[in-house]
Parts: structure tokens; sequence; C-alpha cells
């Protein structure tokens, strides 16, 4: 657990705003505990409005909810799942993820310059 918050605590330094602060966009895979859980763990210790996105295990659906970011995408997503960070570095290349709850995250080649997280 220190490693994640170590490593998402990177990765929002890396992706300071202009604006009042980092924004973030979380991404849950499906509507699993294992998913939820952790996002609402996560969402309770921020201030400011963070978006939650759950694409409901289908990429079709990541890719119709990425429309409303692709204008101005956030400077970090928060993803939970395989399914969530696959689609997600499918759809946002050039914008930094950090991962959990990813059982193994080489088997999607979730992986990258710009990615980071902890595997299950």
């Amino acid at each position: 657990m220190i490693q994640f918050l170590g490593t998402l605590t990177l990765g929002l330094t890396l992706a300071q705003s202009a604006f009042a602060g980092p924004r973030i966009v979380v991404v849950e895979s499906d509507e699993l505990p294992y998913y939820t859980e952790p996002s609402q763990a996560f969402l309770s210790h921020f201030d400011e409005p963070i978006s939650l996105v759950n694409i409901q295990g289908r990429y079709a659906v990541a890719e119709a909810i990425s429309d409303r970011f692709k204008e101005d995408p956030p400077d970090v997503f928060f993803c939970l799942g395989a399914k969530a960070a696959y689609a997600i570095k499918g759809l946002f290349p050039k914008t930094p993820i950090v991962y959990a709850s990813i059982l193994a995250p080489g088997r999607f080649s979730i992986s990258g310059p710009q990615i980071a997280g902890v595997s299950m």
C-alpha cells in the first residue's frame, strides 16, 4: 500500500496543471468491489472534484466516455482493473496512467514511460 501511494503521489506530481491542481479521472473496469471500493477510498482523500467513470467491462463504453475528455484530457488517469488501464492506454497514449487492481499488467501490455502502478 505504501508503494502504491508513493507511485500515485509521483504520478500526481508529474501531472501538475496550470489550474488549481491536478485534474484526475478515476476509471473503474466494472461494478465489482475490488474496483469500486478502492476508488471510493481514493476519492475520499481529495477536496477537489475528480471525475469517476465506469466502463462496464467494455472497450466501446470507454470509447464513448473518452469523447468528453478528448478536447481537454485530464492530467492523470487512475485506472482500477486491466480493462480500464488497457482502454485508457489506447485512447490517451500521452496521458499518464496510474493503475491498481491488475493481476498481471504485462499480460495486457500495460506498461510504458507514462504508466505506473501496483499489481495485485
